[in-house]
């Protein structure tokens, strides 16, 4: 070979094709001489240096576009959503295989904050679907049939519940006294009479703070006594919530809440806990008709003699 051959590894035509080292000059014999960063069979070194090898950076660059692409897509529900997911996975390998750091957690970013924006609205989305989906089952399901009106002498409604005639009709009054049962026996027992059947003056004078009758209506005071039958007690009280005032016409007249005078005659409701046989005497309040003159006592079950 000729000095304008470059230096470098060639097959020797002068040993069979061997290969060997030409200097530029001269041919080095066996065993072959080895030039400093050289070695058979390699090329020859870059003139600046070794070339940094190309790492591949593809699934960093892939998540980076499709967390772009999640974040823009976002408010497509579903499907920015599944882009989120799919930029979030391709992140996380990217990390993995140690690809471009910056690309790979931008990436892994911008998927994570789609996620969540797309996960939202998806699941707004679904709500919204439900709600629909309900509202459309509830319209078509068949309405309950309206409650047939009530007769008007019927008051509260007792008038069904109480036998028409007979014993606990109001023609027909069961006796006193009217005794409450529970599942342990007789509760108590309660023995009624009229205190005064237009107490509307007395009710205002006990306390400035008792309230008005309206248009039409009047107090009645009537007088309980109470007797405990209960041993683990019975509140005083129960008697003027069972016992109702029924008018002429039937209609019912729960107890009105007064306040009682200081000193005066006490309210049925002002006694606690009876014990077993224990006697207790108080007035109850009931608000009614101004023309109304005979009464009853209801338990809306049946009518008891006054």
């Amino acid at each position: 070979m000729t000095e304008t051959v470059a230096a470098g590894w060639y097959p020797a035509p002068h040993a069979g094709g061997e290969l060997r080292y030409w200097d530029g000059a001269a041919w080095h014999a066996a065993p072959p001489f080895v030039p400093p960063g050289t070695a058979p069979g390699m090329s020859r070194p870059h003139p600046y240096g070794p070339a940094a090898p190309t790492a591949r950076q593809g699934v960093a660059v892939a998540a980076l576009v499709v967390g772009a692409g999640a974040l823009f897509l976002g408010l497509v529900p579903f499907v920015g959503a599944a882009i989120a997911l799919a930029g979030t996975v391709l992140g996380i390998v990217a990390l993995v295989k140690r690809q471009h750091r910056v690309l790979s957690v931008l990436g892994l970013v911008l998927s994570g904050v789609a996620l969540v924006w797309g996960g939202l609205v998806t699941a707004a989305v679904v709500v919204s679907i439900v709600d629909a989906a309900g509202s459309s089952v509830d319209a078509e399901a068949p309405s309950a049939p309206a409650p047939e009106a009530s007769d008007p002498s019927d008051g509260t409604g007792i008038g069904p519940l109480a036998p028409e005639s007979g014993a606990g009709s109001f023609a027909e009054p069961l006796p006193q006294p009217y005794v409450s049962e529970g599942s342990s026996g007789v509760d108590y027992r309660a023995e009624v009479r009229m205190w005064d059947d237009d107490a509307t003056a007395e009710v205002a004078a006990w306390n400035e703070y008792n309230p008005a009758p309206g248009a039409g209506e009047k107090y009645v005071l009537v007088e309980m006594t109470v007797t405990g039958g209960n041993p683990e007690g019975t509140e005083a009280s129960y008697a003027a919530y069972d016992l109702s005032l029924a008018t002429s016409a039937q209609d019912v007249y729960g107890p009105a809440f007064i306040l009682g005078e200081e000193g005066g005659v006490p309210l049925l409701t002002d006694f606690g806990t009876l014990d077993e046989g224990e006697r207790v005497t108080g007035v109850v309040a009931y608000l009614v008709p101004v023309g109304a003159e005979d009464f009853e006592l209801a338990d809306y079950r049946s009518f008891y003699d006054f």
